[in-house]
């Protein structure tokens, strides 16, 4: 099951970090999800409040194994 999204965020961005953003498309996400993933990861790693907790499972996919 999707979470519903009821928040909206408008951001100005650089060219660059759009067209890294872009880069979402070859791991087959959204530009949205891949915004969310590195909030929630960076979040994590910092310790700071674990928003994982408050966010269905469907919202934020597993990390991938570096191999």
């Amino acid at each position: 099951m999707r979470s519903e999204k009821s928040e909206t965020l408008n951001l100005r961005l650089s060219t660059q970090f759009k067209q890294l953003l872009r880069q979402a498309e070859a791991e087959h996400r959204s530009q949205t999800n891949l915004l969310e993933k590195l909030v929630h990861d960076r979040c994590e790693a910092s310790g700071l409040v674990s928003i994982a907790s408050t966010m269905e499972p469907s919202t934020v996919p597993p990390a991938r194994s570096e191999a």
